[in-house]
């Protein structure tokens, strides 16, 4: 059910974004439902967003650097900035 109102909002919006932290890194059964989640949004990716400070990517809300602004990065600039990083 969740998965139908994920849908109806990204259909909606004019920005999705993707905002629960690194958690994925650490937690399986994050990663897995994360991966979920974007397969989900596939057909929205242009509307992707991740949250960033302008160090780090991918970041929670609340973190520390990010109360009193957020910066959006687009999840295909996201996605390159880690596949560059893997290369390293």
């Amino acid at each position: 059910e969740n998965d139908s109102y994920i849908l109806k909002a990204a259909e909606e919006c004019s920005d999705v974004i993707i905002a629960w932290g690194k958690s994925e890194n650490t937690n399986q059964r994050i990663a897995t439902r994360a991966e979920q989640v974007i397969q989900l949004l596939s057909p929205y990716a242009e509307k992707l967003k991740v949250i960033t400070d302008g160090k780090r990517s991918l970041l929670h809300p609340l973190t520390p650097s990010l109360r009193s602004a957020w910066h959006l990065k687009s999840w295909s600039d996201y996605k390159k900035e880690c596949s560059t990083e893997s290369d390293k």
